[in-house]
């Protein structure tokens, strides 16, 4: 299994908006909606980590250091 992590410490992600976070057109919070964006880029990344075999997740604030973090969990063949 590989594993990848990627995180940031922007201003993090509201617990209404992290339990959606990889549906469709999800943006995030009004306040911070900066208009740019289609909310598509998460549930794309989703859709195809998946058709890898793989699986993906927002991690939890008490699993990170960061705002947010997210894990891909990719199958290794050979």
């Amino acid at each position: 299994m590989i594993r990848l992590l990627f995180g940031d410490d922007g201003v993090g992600i509201s617990d209404d908006v992290r339990k959606n976070i990889f549906d469709p057109f999800v943006t995030g919070d009004e306040s911070r909606k900066s208009g740019k964006g289609s909310g598509l880029g998460l549930a794309i990344s989703k859709k195809i980590v998946e058709a890898h075999g793989g699986f993906i997740h927002l991690r939890g604030r008490s699993e990170t250091d960061h705002s947010t973090e997210y894990e891909i969990l990719l199958p290794v063949e050979g």
